[in-house]
């Protein structure tokens, strides 16, 4: 029986150094059971990275583009350009550069897939930082309330519907991931893992967490317990879109839980801001993700994004 051929896609903007730890942690994952190409995709950085001579030993393979495609978008044109190539993969795993790994994680997420074939995709618990703390492990999908939430799920195994798997480190395998027509590059960030892992389930596709297996997350998209800029613009932009395409739910209705989302993701953790400018920044940018949302339905490129997201 031959060993299933693995492709890592390490996704790497402005964290070069993140990217590359995580590349090596990654290609010691590598064995006799497992074929694994592990690649680390240069997404538009403004100084261009080059291939370490540790990298290189390690058997780590470069991919740059030019201009940043968004975390969706660089796993798109990565699979794109290799996909071309003569080699195939059975199963894609998607990780965020600031993640690292536990030894023989990946062993851990591939057994599960023996013997389920309806099995599409699956994930570690992740941890925040290096401490003790869950950040998450199931993605729970709530459309009643038209809300996600990250949970744990200490009991493994499969997934119930609605949930999705945390993009920081998602395997999945690669029929079922061409089976519903890949990542969607249109959000750019966030929402993409979750959308994917909907559309999954609605074909029928189960999902699973496995939780011995590890993984620590030192979470971009909170500075100081403050929302990134680019956390508090995407977010809100994306989330009219997300209910809209997924589960058919007009924006209008959308909109009082789109506003309490916001406060509740977006404006209460401003308590923490350390000064006043931090304060009018992060509500400008999740002001204008808002209002961008409702265009957002209809065309790709917003207004706001084209100004404040020009990369």
């Amino acid at each position: 029986m031959k060993p299933p051929r693995v492709l890592a896609l390490v996704i790497d903007f402005e964290s070069t150094f993140e990217a590359e730890r995580l590349s090596l942690q990654l290609a010691q994952e590598r064995g006799v059971s497992i074929d694994l190409q592990v690649v680390h995709v240069d997404n538009g950085n403004s100084l261009p990275v080059l291939s370490t001579f540790a990298q290189s030993q390690a058997g780590v393979k470069l991919m740059r583009f030019e201009k940043n495609q968004g975390y969706a978008g660089g796993i798109v044109q990565a699979l794109r350009f290799l996909n071309a190539s003569s080699k195939t993969f059975d199963f894609y795993w998607f990780l965020n550069s600031d993640l690292e790994i536990q030894a023989g994680c990946l062993a851990q997420l591939l057994a599960p897939f023996v013997g389920q074939s309806q099995l599409a995709a699956i994930g570690p618990t992740v941890f925040q930082n290096r401490g003790p703390k869950i950040w998450g492990a199931r993605g729970v999908v709530s459309p009643g309330w038209g809300i996600t939430a990250m949970k744990k799920w200490d009991q493994g195994g499969l997934l119930p519907k609605w949930s999705y798997i945390p993009g920081c480190s998602l395997l999945i395998r690669a029929q079922a991931y061409e089976s519903v027509g890949g990542m969607p590059s249109r959000y750019r960030m966030y929402y993409e893992e979750t959308h994917l892992c909907v559309q999954l389930q609605k074909q029928g596709w189960f999902l699973a967490v496995e939780p011995r297996a590890h993984v620590y997350h030192h979470v971009q998209s909170l500075k100081g317990k403050i929302p990134a800029k680019h956390f508090a613009y995407y977010f809100a932009r994306n989330n009219l879109y997300f209910w809209k395409v997924n589960f058919g739910i007009p924006a209008l209705l959308q909109f009082p839980r789109m506003i309490y989302i916001v406060v509740k993701e977006l404006l209460l953790p401003l308590r923490h801001a350390r000064s006043w400018k931090d304060i009018f920044r992060n509500f400008a940018y999740t002001a204008a993700g808002v209002w961008d949302g409702f265009s957002f339905l209809k065309k790709e490129k917003t207004f706001f994004e084209r100004h404040l997201f020009c990369e």
